[in-house]
């Protein structure tokens, strides 16, 4: 009974389905009206996901009285009525469109799930003017093939009743039908593969989602995938916010007949198993770029993986880079690296500069390319380390100046300072360049045990902190050994010669108590500019101490496990350690010495006699003031 009813239908629908209509689209085929001020222009469409089934086109050229149908960017299919070649009137098209699988002139290949470009199909099969083609937002995907024209119809009725499908014919002469599902149950009977891009779309230039068509999925293309020839429902994956390149060269991964995506990850030391409901798992698609062209495997994530506080401290890194920029321009341009304290500063100030315009980078490019992954990984192993270094150099130029009470004089003082900055560049530039070649080396040929094998660019791009120790609401992590070993190091030897010159501070200030009136206003001079060099060192080791001791539990122990507090508290001092650029600038440069020096440059201010006397101090005082100021450039990474 069931089936004389679709045979009844069709043969009242017989006409239509042989094209009996007359309507005309109103612009050429691959156009559509867009409307501009009160009028309308045909405009040519990037897309083929809606089109016109219609005898002919471009009516609007003919300059007659009639009516047209076209598309208009809604999107909405319309009759136009035309006077004089122009539209005077427009009424929605009320029908029910023709899902089409490929667009028009185009055939389903059912074995890549793709659409191929053919020439002359007379698309007998389809009875409405309007076309809409494929399953842009559906999630799961399911290929029907149809043997007779009577099961096609008779399939299509039943389905329309209660889902999105579209219907083409394929490479075989036959008919498929593409039944679009909201769960994933058929998955449990066939193989489901993750697409990353929606229905009919691809990669192009990157992981940009455009429609192509013509590319499927083509499971031969890959070698990791079991049974490539097995039939398979597509499963579009919208959930994707970032995804990494997997190389078969460089990670251990396959698809298996039942679907599941099974991988070697370091984090773990293990392989992991992924269904298909698995939210960061992978997707395949094909990519079509200059060094990526063809199907890959990429590593799925449904979010950015950037910790929360790492958005926080965005604009404190940004804010860091202008006054970094700014510091080191005003030293240059007054001069002030003539010092040995300036050169150093300098440094600090590149290096740091350095470090925060890379995480700047590395925040903003949520997609880095694998090679680009790794080189951000090793920069910001050098960088933080050259940043670290060049202040566990100031940190001793204050303590050497400070606790030095034979200073030389002419041709030997500069001889003795070119030696000295000489070995603070060795230490400072040779020492990070070292520690990274270590590390490269260590992560190209793994040889180490688990716990300390550092791997960079891996998952992530930097030196990855993987969980080795786990207490209760705590993870103990090592994986970073290799860089935050060596910076604890620098932190401990930094907070030694911190408070080795408070006490010899805290020593002068007694030994002035003991003396003499008659000497005392002398000493009292002295110990006054001392005491302006301790108030900068005590301003530098809020800082530097502070961020030692949350760089260090940062390092080796995930706060984000701890509860909310400690989370907070982690955000508030990473963002602290962020503005080191706005500490190095206001205790460097916003100084009267500065302020005027930089308004007699610019001509603004023709001498400094209010100052003159508080330029006279000796070289080895300016050294010893500008040593303790270098305290401030001490660096916490976030």
């Amino acid at each position: 009974m069931y089936l004389f009813t679709v045979l009844a239908c069709l043969l009242l629908d017989k006409a239509a389905f042989s094209h009996g209509y007359t309507s005309e689209k109103c612009c050429k085929s691959g156009e559509y009206l867009k409307k501009v001020d009160s009028s309308y222009q045909c405009t040519e469409s990037g897309s083929k996901r809606l089109d016109v089934l219609a005898n002919e086109t471009d009516f609007l050229a003919k300059g007659v009285d009639g009516e047209c149908v076209d598309i208009t960017p809604a999107p909405e299919f319309s009759i136009f009525n035309v006077s004089g070649g122009k539209i005077v009137g427009r009424r929605l098209f009320e029908e029910r469109h023709f899902p089409k699988c490929c667009p028009l002139n185009y055939t389903y290949n059912s074995a890549l799930h793709s659409c191929e470009e053919r020439g002359n199909l007379t698309h007998d099969f389809i009875r409405e003017i309007f076309i809409k083609v494929g399953l842009l937002d559906c999630k799961v995907i399911v290929d029907f093939e149809l043997n007779e024209r009577v099961d096609l119809y008779a399939s299509v009725i039943d389905i329309k009743r209660h889902s999105e499908y579209c219907v083409d014919e394929n490479e075989k002469g036959r008919f498929t039908m593409r039944e679009c599902r909201n769960d994933t149950e058929v998955c449990d009977h066939i193989r489901c593969v993750k697409k990353c891009c929606p229905d009919g779309q691809s990669f192009i230039d990157g992981p940009h989602c455009r429609d192509t068509y013509v590319n499927g999925l083509n499971l031969k293309a890959s070698p990791v995938v079991e049974s490539p020839e097995d039939r398979f429902a597509v499963i579009s994956n919208h959930t994707c916010k970032r995804i990494f390149l997997m190389s078969e060269k460089r990670y251990i991964f396959n698809l298996t007949k039942t679907g599941e995506f099974v991988y070697w990850m370091n984090f773990t030391n293990s392989f992991v198993h992924e269904g298909i409901d698995q939210p960061n798992s992978y997707c395949f698609e094909h990519s079509q770029k200059k060094n990526a062209n063809g199907f890959f495997f990429f590593k799925c994530y449904t979010e950015k993986p950037v910790k929360k506080k790492f958005e926080y401290t965005l604009i404190p890194k940004i804010m860091s880079c202008v006054f970094l920029i700014l510091t080191i321009l005003i030293y240059f341009v007054l001069n002030e690296t003539r010092s040995v304290f300036g050169k150093i500063l300098m440094n600090y100030c590149i290096a740091t500069l350095f470090l925060f315009s890379l995480l700047v980078y590395a925040h903003k490019n949520l997609a880095p390319t694998d090679v680009a992954c790794k080189l951000i990984g090793y920069s910001l192993i050098f960088a933080s380390t050259v940043s670290f270094a060049w202040l566990n150099i100031m940190c001793c130029d204050i303590w050497w100046t400070f606790g030095s009470t034979k200073q030389s004089v002419g041709v030997y003082q500069r001889r003795k300072d070119l030696k000295k900055f000489l070995l603070y560049i060795l230490y400072g530039w040779g020492m990070p360049t070292l520690l990274t070649l270590i590390i490269f080396l260590f992560s190209r040929y793994p040889v180490l045990p688990y716990a300390i094998q550092p791997y960079v660019g891996t998952s992530v791009c930097f030196i990855e902190s993987r969980t080795v120790f786990h207490l209760p609401g705590l993870k103990i992590m090592l994986g970073s050994y290799f860089l935050r070993f060596p910076h604890l190091v620098i932190q401990l030897v930094n907070t030694v010669l911190f408070f080795k010159t408070i006490l010899y501070c805290l020593k002068i200030k007694n030994e002035i108590n003991k003396i003499n009136d008659t000497t005392k206003n002398e000493k009292k001079s002295s110990f006054k500019k001392d005491k302006e060099r301790l108030s900068l060192i005590v301003k530098l080791a809020i800082i530097m101490g502070v961020t030692y001791i949350f760089d260090v539990m940062s390092a080796f122990v995930d706060m984000s496990k701890m509860g909310v507090i400690p989370q907070y508290i982690e955000i508030i001092w990473d963002c602290i350690n962020c503005l080191q650029g706005v500490f190095i600038f206001i205790i460097f440069i916003c100084k009267k010495k500065i302020y005027y020096d930089v308004l007699r440059k610019m001509r603004i201010v023709k001498s400094r006699s209010r100052f003159s006397k508080q330029s006279i101090t000796s070289t080895t005082r300016m050294s010893i003031i500008n040593s303790n100021s270098n305290r401030k450039s001490t660096r916490s990474i976030t």
